[in-house]
């Protein structure tokens, strides 16, 4: 698997100022690559506080990068002192329209190119820019995360197009701890995107299952539409520091065994990790807690049960 990657490095004349390179074939299994190096580097430089924001970008910018250009990727590191910059390039011609599009979405105004939001709450800064021989992405990532609750509102956001009303019922989900759900549906995005490259890499056992969680997972996420008035809640949540809100979202009256179905592959997809299979970490015992309810309260109240808040699932836990 290595040989698909080779590395340098270079030394500026800036006290402190390190460039280095990983340059990436066109291939499912760079993303992975890029992470593992990243990795490797930051702990050697003593930033090992950067790693979870940098890994997470790297990784979601170089699955854009294999995904939409299919050219050879450039993973760069610029370091100096503690600040670290991380830039993504591929040989594909940057457009007005990408730039726009990229651009809007690292800024959270985009209904498109969600994935690009998990790298907006974590960086410090961002952008987007032509070079010479193609296009380049970069951040720099921070210690925490930074730009939260505008992200719970877009994470949820509906998509555009939308069922007919006739074809769906109500589903009130109550008392969602909104830290807590934000984190997991970044993973969930995070998930999605690894399933999308398992499933293009021929020499992966894991492949035809993956890109059916692939599908599977975005047709359920993308099926569940929240109303009107619970996004402008969510606004008034992450305006006024609340940690839960109620949320009311439309699916279609066949929602049910798909949710059902979403707990059993994603519990397939923890196993899988805890064999590491996967580059997504296990998920804690709170997430599967919370994403086991999150989808039976879907498929439950689709047949005409009562909701159950997060709450009471949570006390009854202990």
């Amino acid at each position: 698997m290595w040989e698909k990657w080779r590395c340098s490095r270079s030394v500026s004349g800036n006290i402190g100022s390190v460039t280095e390179h990983l340059d990436l074939a066109a291939a499912p299994s760079s993303a992975s690559l890029a992470r593992s190096w990243v990795r490797e580097r930051l702990e050697d430089c003593g930033l090992d506080h950067l790693l979870d924001a940098a890994t997470l970008g790297v990784s979601e910018l170089v699955t854009n990068a294999f995904l939409h250009a299919r050219t050879p990727i450039r993973v760069s590191l610029r370091t100096r002192r503690t600040r670290l910059r991380i830039e993504v390039s591929d040989e594909a011609p940057l457009t007005e329209l990408h730039a726009d599009n990229v651009a809007a979405s690292l800024r959270g105004e985009a209904t498109v190119g969600r994935g690009l939001h998990i790298v907006r709450a974590y960086a410090l800064a961002w952008g987007v820019s032509a070079q010479d021989n193609g296009k380049v992405v970069w951040f720099e990532p921070a210690r925490s995360l930074v730009n939260p609750p505008g992200d719970a509102s877009e994470l949820l956001r509906p998509p555009e197009s939308r069922p007919l009303e006739a074809d769906l019922v109500p589903v009130v989900l109550q008392a969602v701890p909104l830290p807590e759900f934000t984190q997991f549906q970044v993973r969930l995005l995070e998930l999605i995107r690894e399933m999308q490259l398992v499933a293009l890499d021929d020499d992966s056992a894991l492949s035809d299952w993956a890109g059916y969680l692939a599908i599977l997972a975005t047709a359920v996420e993308s099926s569940r539409y929240l109303t009107p008035e619970s996004l402008r809640e969510l606004t008034r949540a992450a305006t006024t520091g609340r940690t839960s809100v109620d949320l009311v979202y439309q699916v279609p009256v066949r929602f049910g065994p798909a949710c059902i179905h979403m707990v059993d592959m994603l519990r397939a997809a923890d196993r899988e990790s805890h064999r590491q299979q996967l580059l997504i970490t296990p998920s804690s015992e709170q997430e599967v807690a919370l994403r086991d309810w999150y989808f039976s309260e879907f498929a439950r109240q689709v047949n005409g049960q009562a909701p159950v808040a997060w709450t009471a699932v949570a006390l009854a836990q202990g």
